[in-house]
């Protein structure tokens, strides 16, 4: 990969294997939950304000992880994500993998806004 494509990637290695995962951003949010939704105008959380359920916090990760996770390398070498991961063989990774998905965002500006000083 060339180092500009490199820096949208990032790798994690779980329990012996190890996944190559797209960054954060907005076309990968986009590409998961739909630009509306991303975009905040159709109900990602519910409108009436109540808490996600646990079972629209594992469609909101797992529908995620299925764009985010890229290639994985099980020690066969890297291999298209699709072609070797289901829901259930990724469940057990979900946790890990979403965490570090949702810190991996890079920032164009290293400075901060000047509203936060």
């Amino acid at each position: 990969m060339s180092k500009i494509r490199d820096a949208g990637f990032f790798e994690v290695p779980v329990g012996g294997v190890k996944f190559r995962l797209r960054r954060r951003s907005t076309l990968v949010m986009a590409q998961a939950r739909g630009l509306m939704a991303v975009a905040g105008q159709v109900a990602g959380a519910n409108a009436k304000g109540e808490e996600a359920t646990d079972q629209q916090a594992a469609d909101f990760m797992r529908s995620v992880l299925e764009v985010a996770v890229y290639e994985v390398d099980d020690g066969d070498g890297w291999q298209p994500a699709d072609a070797v991961l289901t829901p259930e063989t990724l469940a057990p990774f979900s946790d890990v993998l979403f965490r570090r998905f949702m810190d991996s965002a890079l920032q164009v500006d290293p400075t901060p806004p000047s509203c936060e000083a």
